[in-house]
């Protein structure tokens, strides 16, 4: 027996139509849901990232300087020694003409150490604000073991 509409109220397959739209929208909002904690742990781990970079000193505005220089042996001749500021996780390694560039190293006073097959040198200095500080030539000299 045909089931007969009833004015005003919504036939089986509009009600049936009304269910999917709300069922769609359900499995929608449990999607957003779940994405939540995902988001929450992202953001985090992007706070600890950035606050992590500022304590390292890498944070954006702080005042930075640089050395520039050229590493010699005895003789005069280039060596690839290794540069770095002490107290900081900043080096580099100079060219094979001895030649070496080292940026963003923190404004104020440093201790450089230029090192080479266990001789080495160590020299203080001074970097001011946007600083590009030349630090010349730099001699290796060897060192000897005491004689026992």
């Amino acid at each position: 027996m045909p089931v007969n509409k009833i004015d005003g109220l919504p036939s089986v397959t509009e009600i049936q139509n009304e269910i999917k739209k709300v069922e769609k929208q359900d499995q929608n909002l449990a999607k957003k849901k779940s994405l939540r904690p995902i988001l929450l742990i992202l953001t985090i781990v992007a706070l600890v990232l950035g606050t992590m970079s500022i304590l390292n000193g890498n944070s954006v505005g702080k005042s930075t300087g640089s050395i520039n220089g050229n590493v010699i042996n005895e003789s005069g001749t280039p060596i690839s020694a290794e540069v770095s500021v002490v107290s900081t996780n900043l080096s580099t390694v100079a060219d094979v003409q001895g030649n070496f560039s080292l940026g963003k190293i923190p404004t104020g006073n440093n201790e450089v150490l230029i090192a080479f097959q266990g001789q080495g040198v160590d020299l203080p200095v001074v970097i001011q604000k946007d600083q590009d500080l030349s630090l010349g030539s730099i001699q290796i000299r060897s060192t000897q073991f005491p004689a026992q």
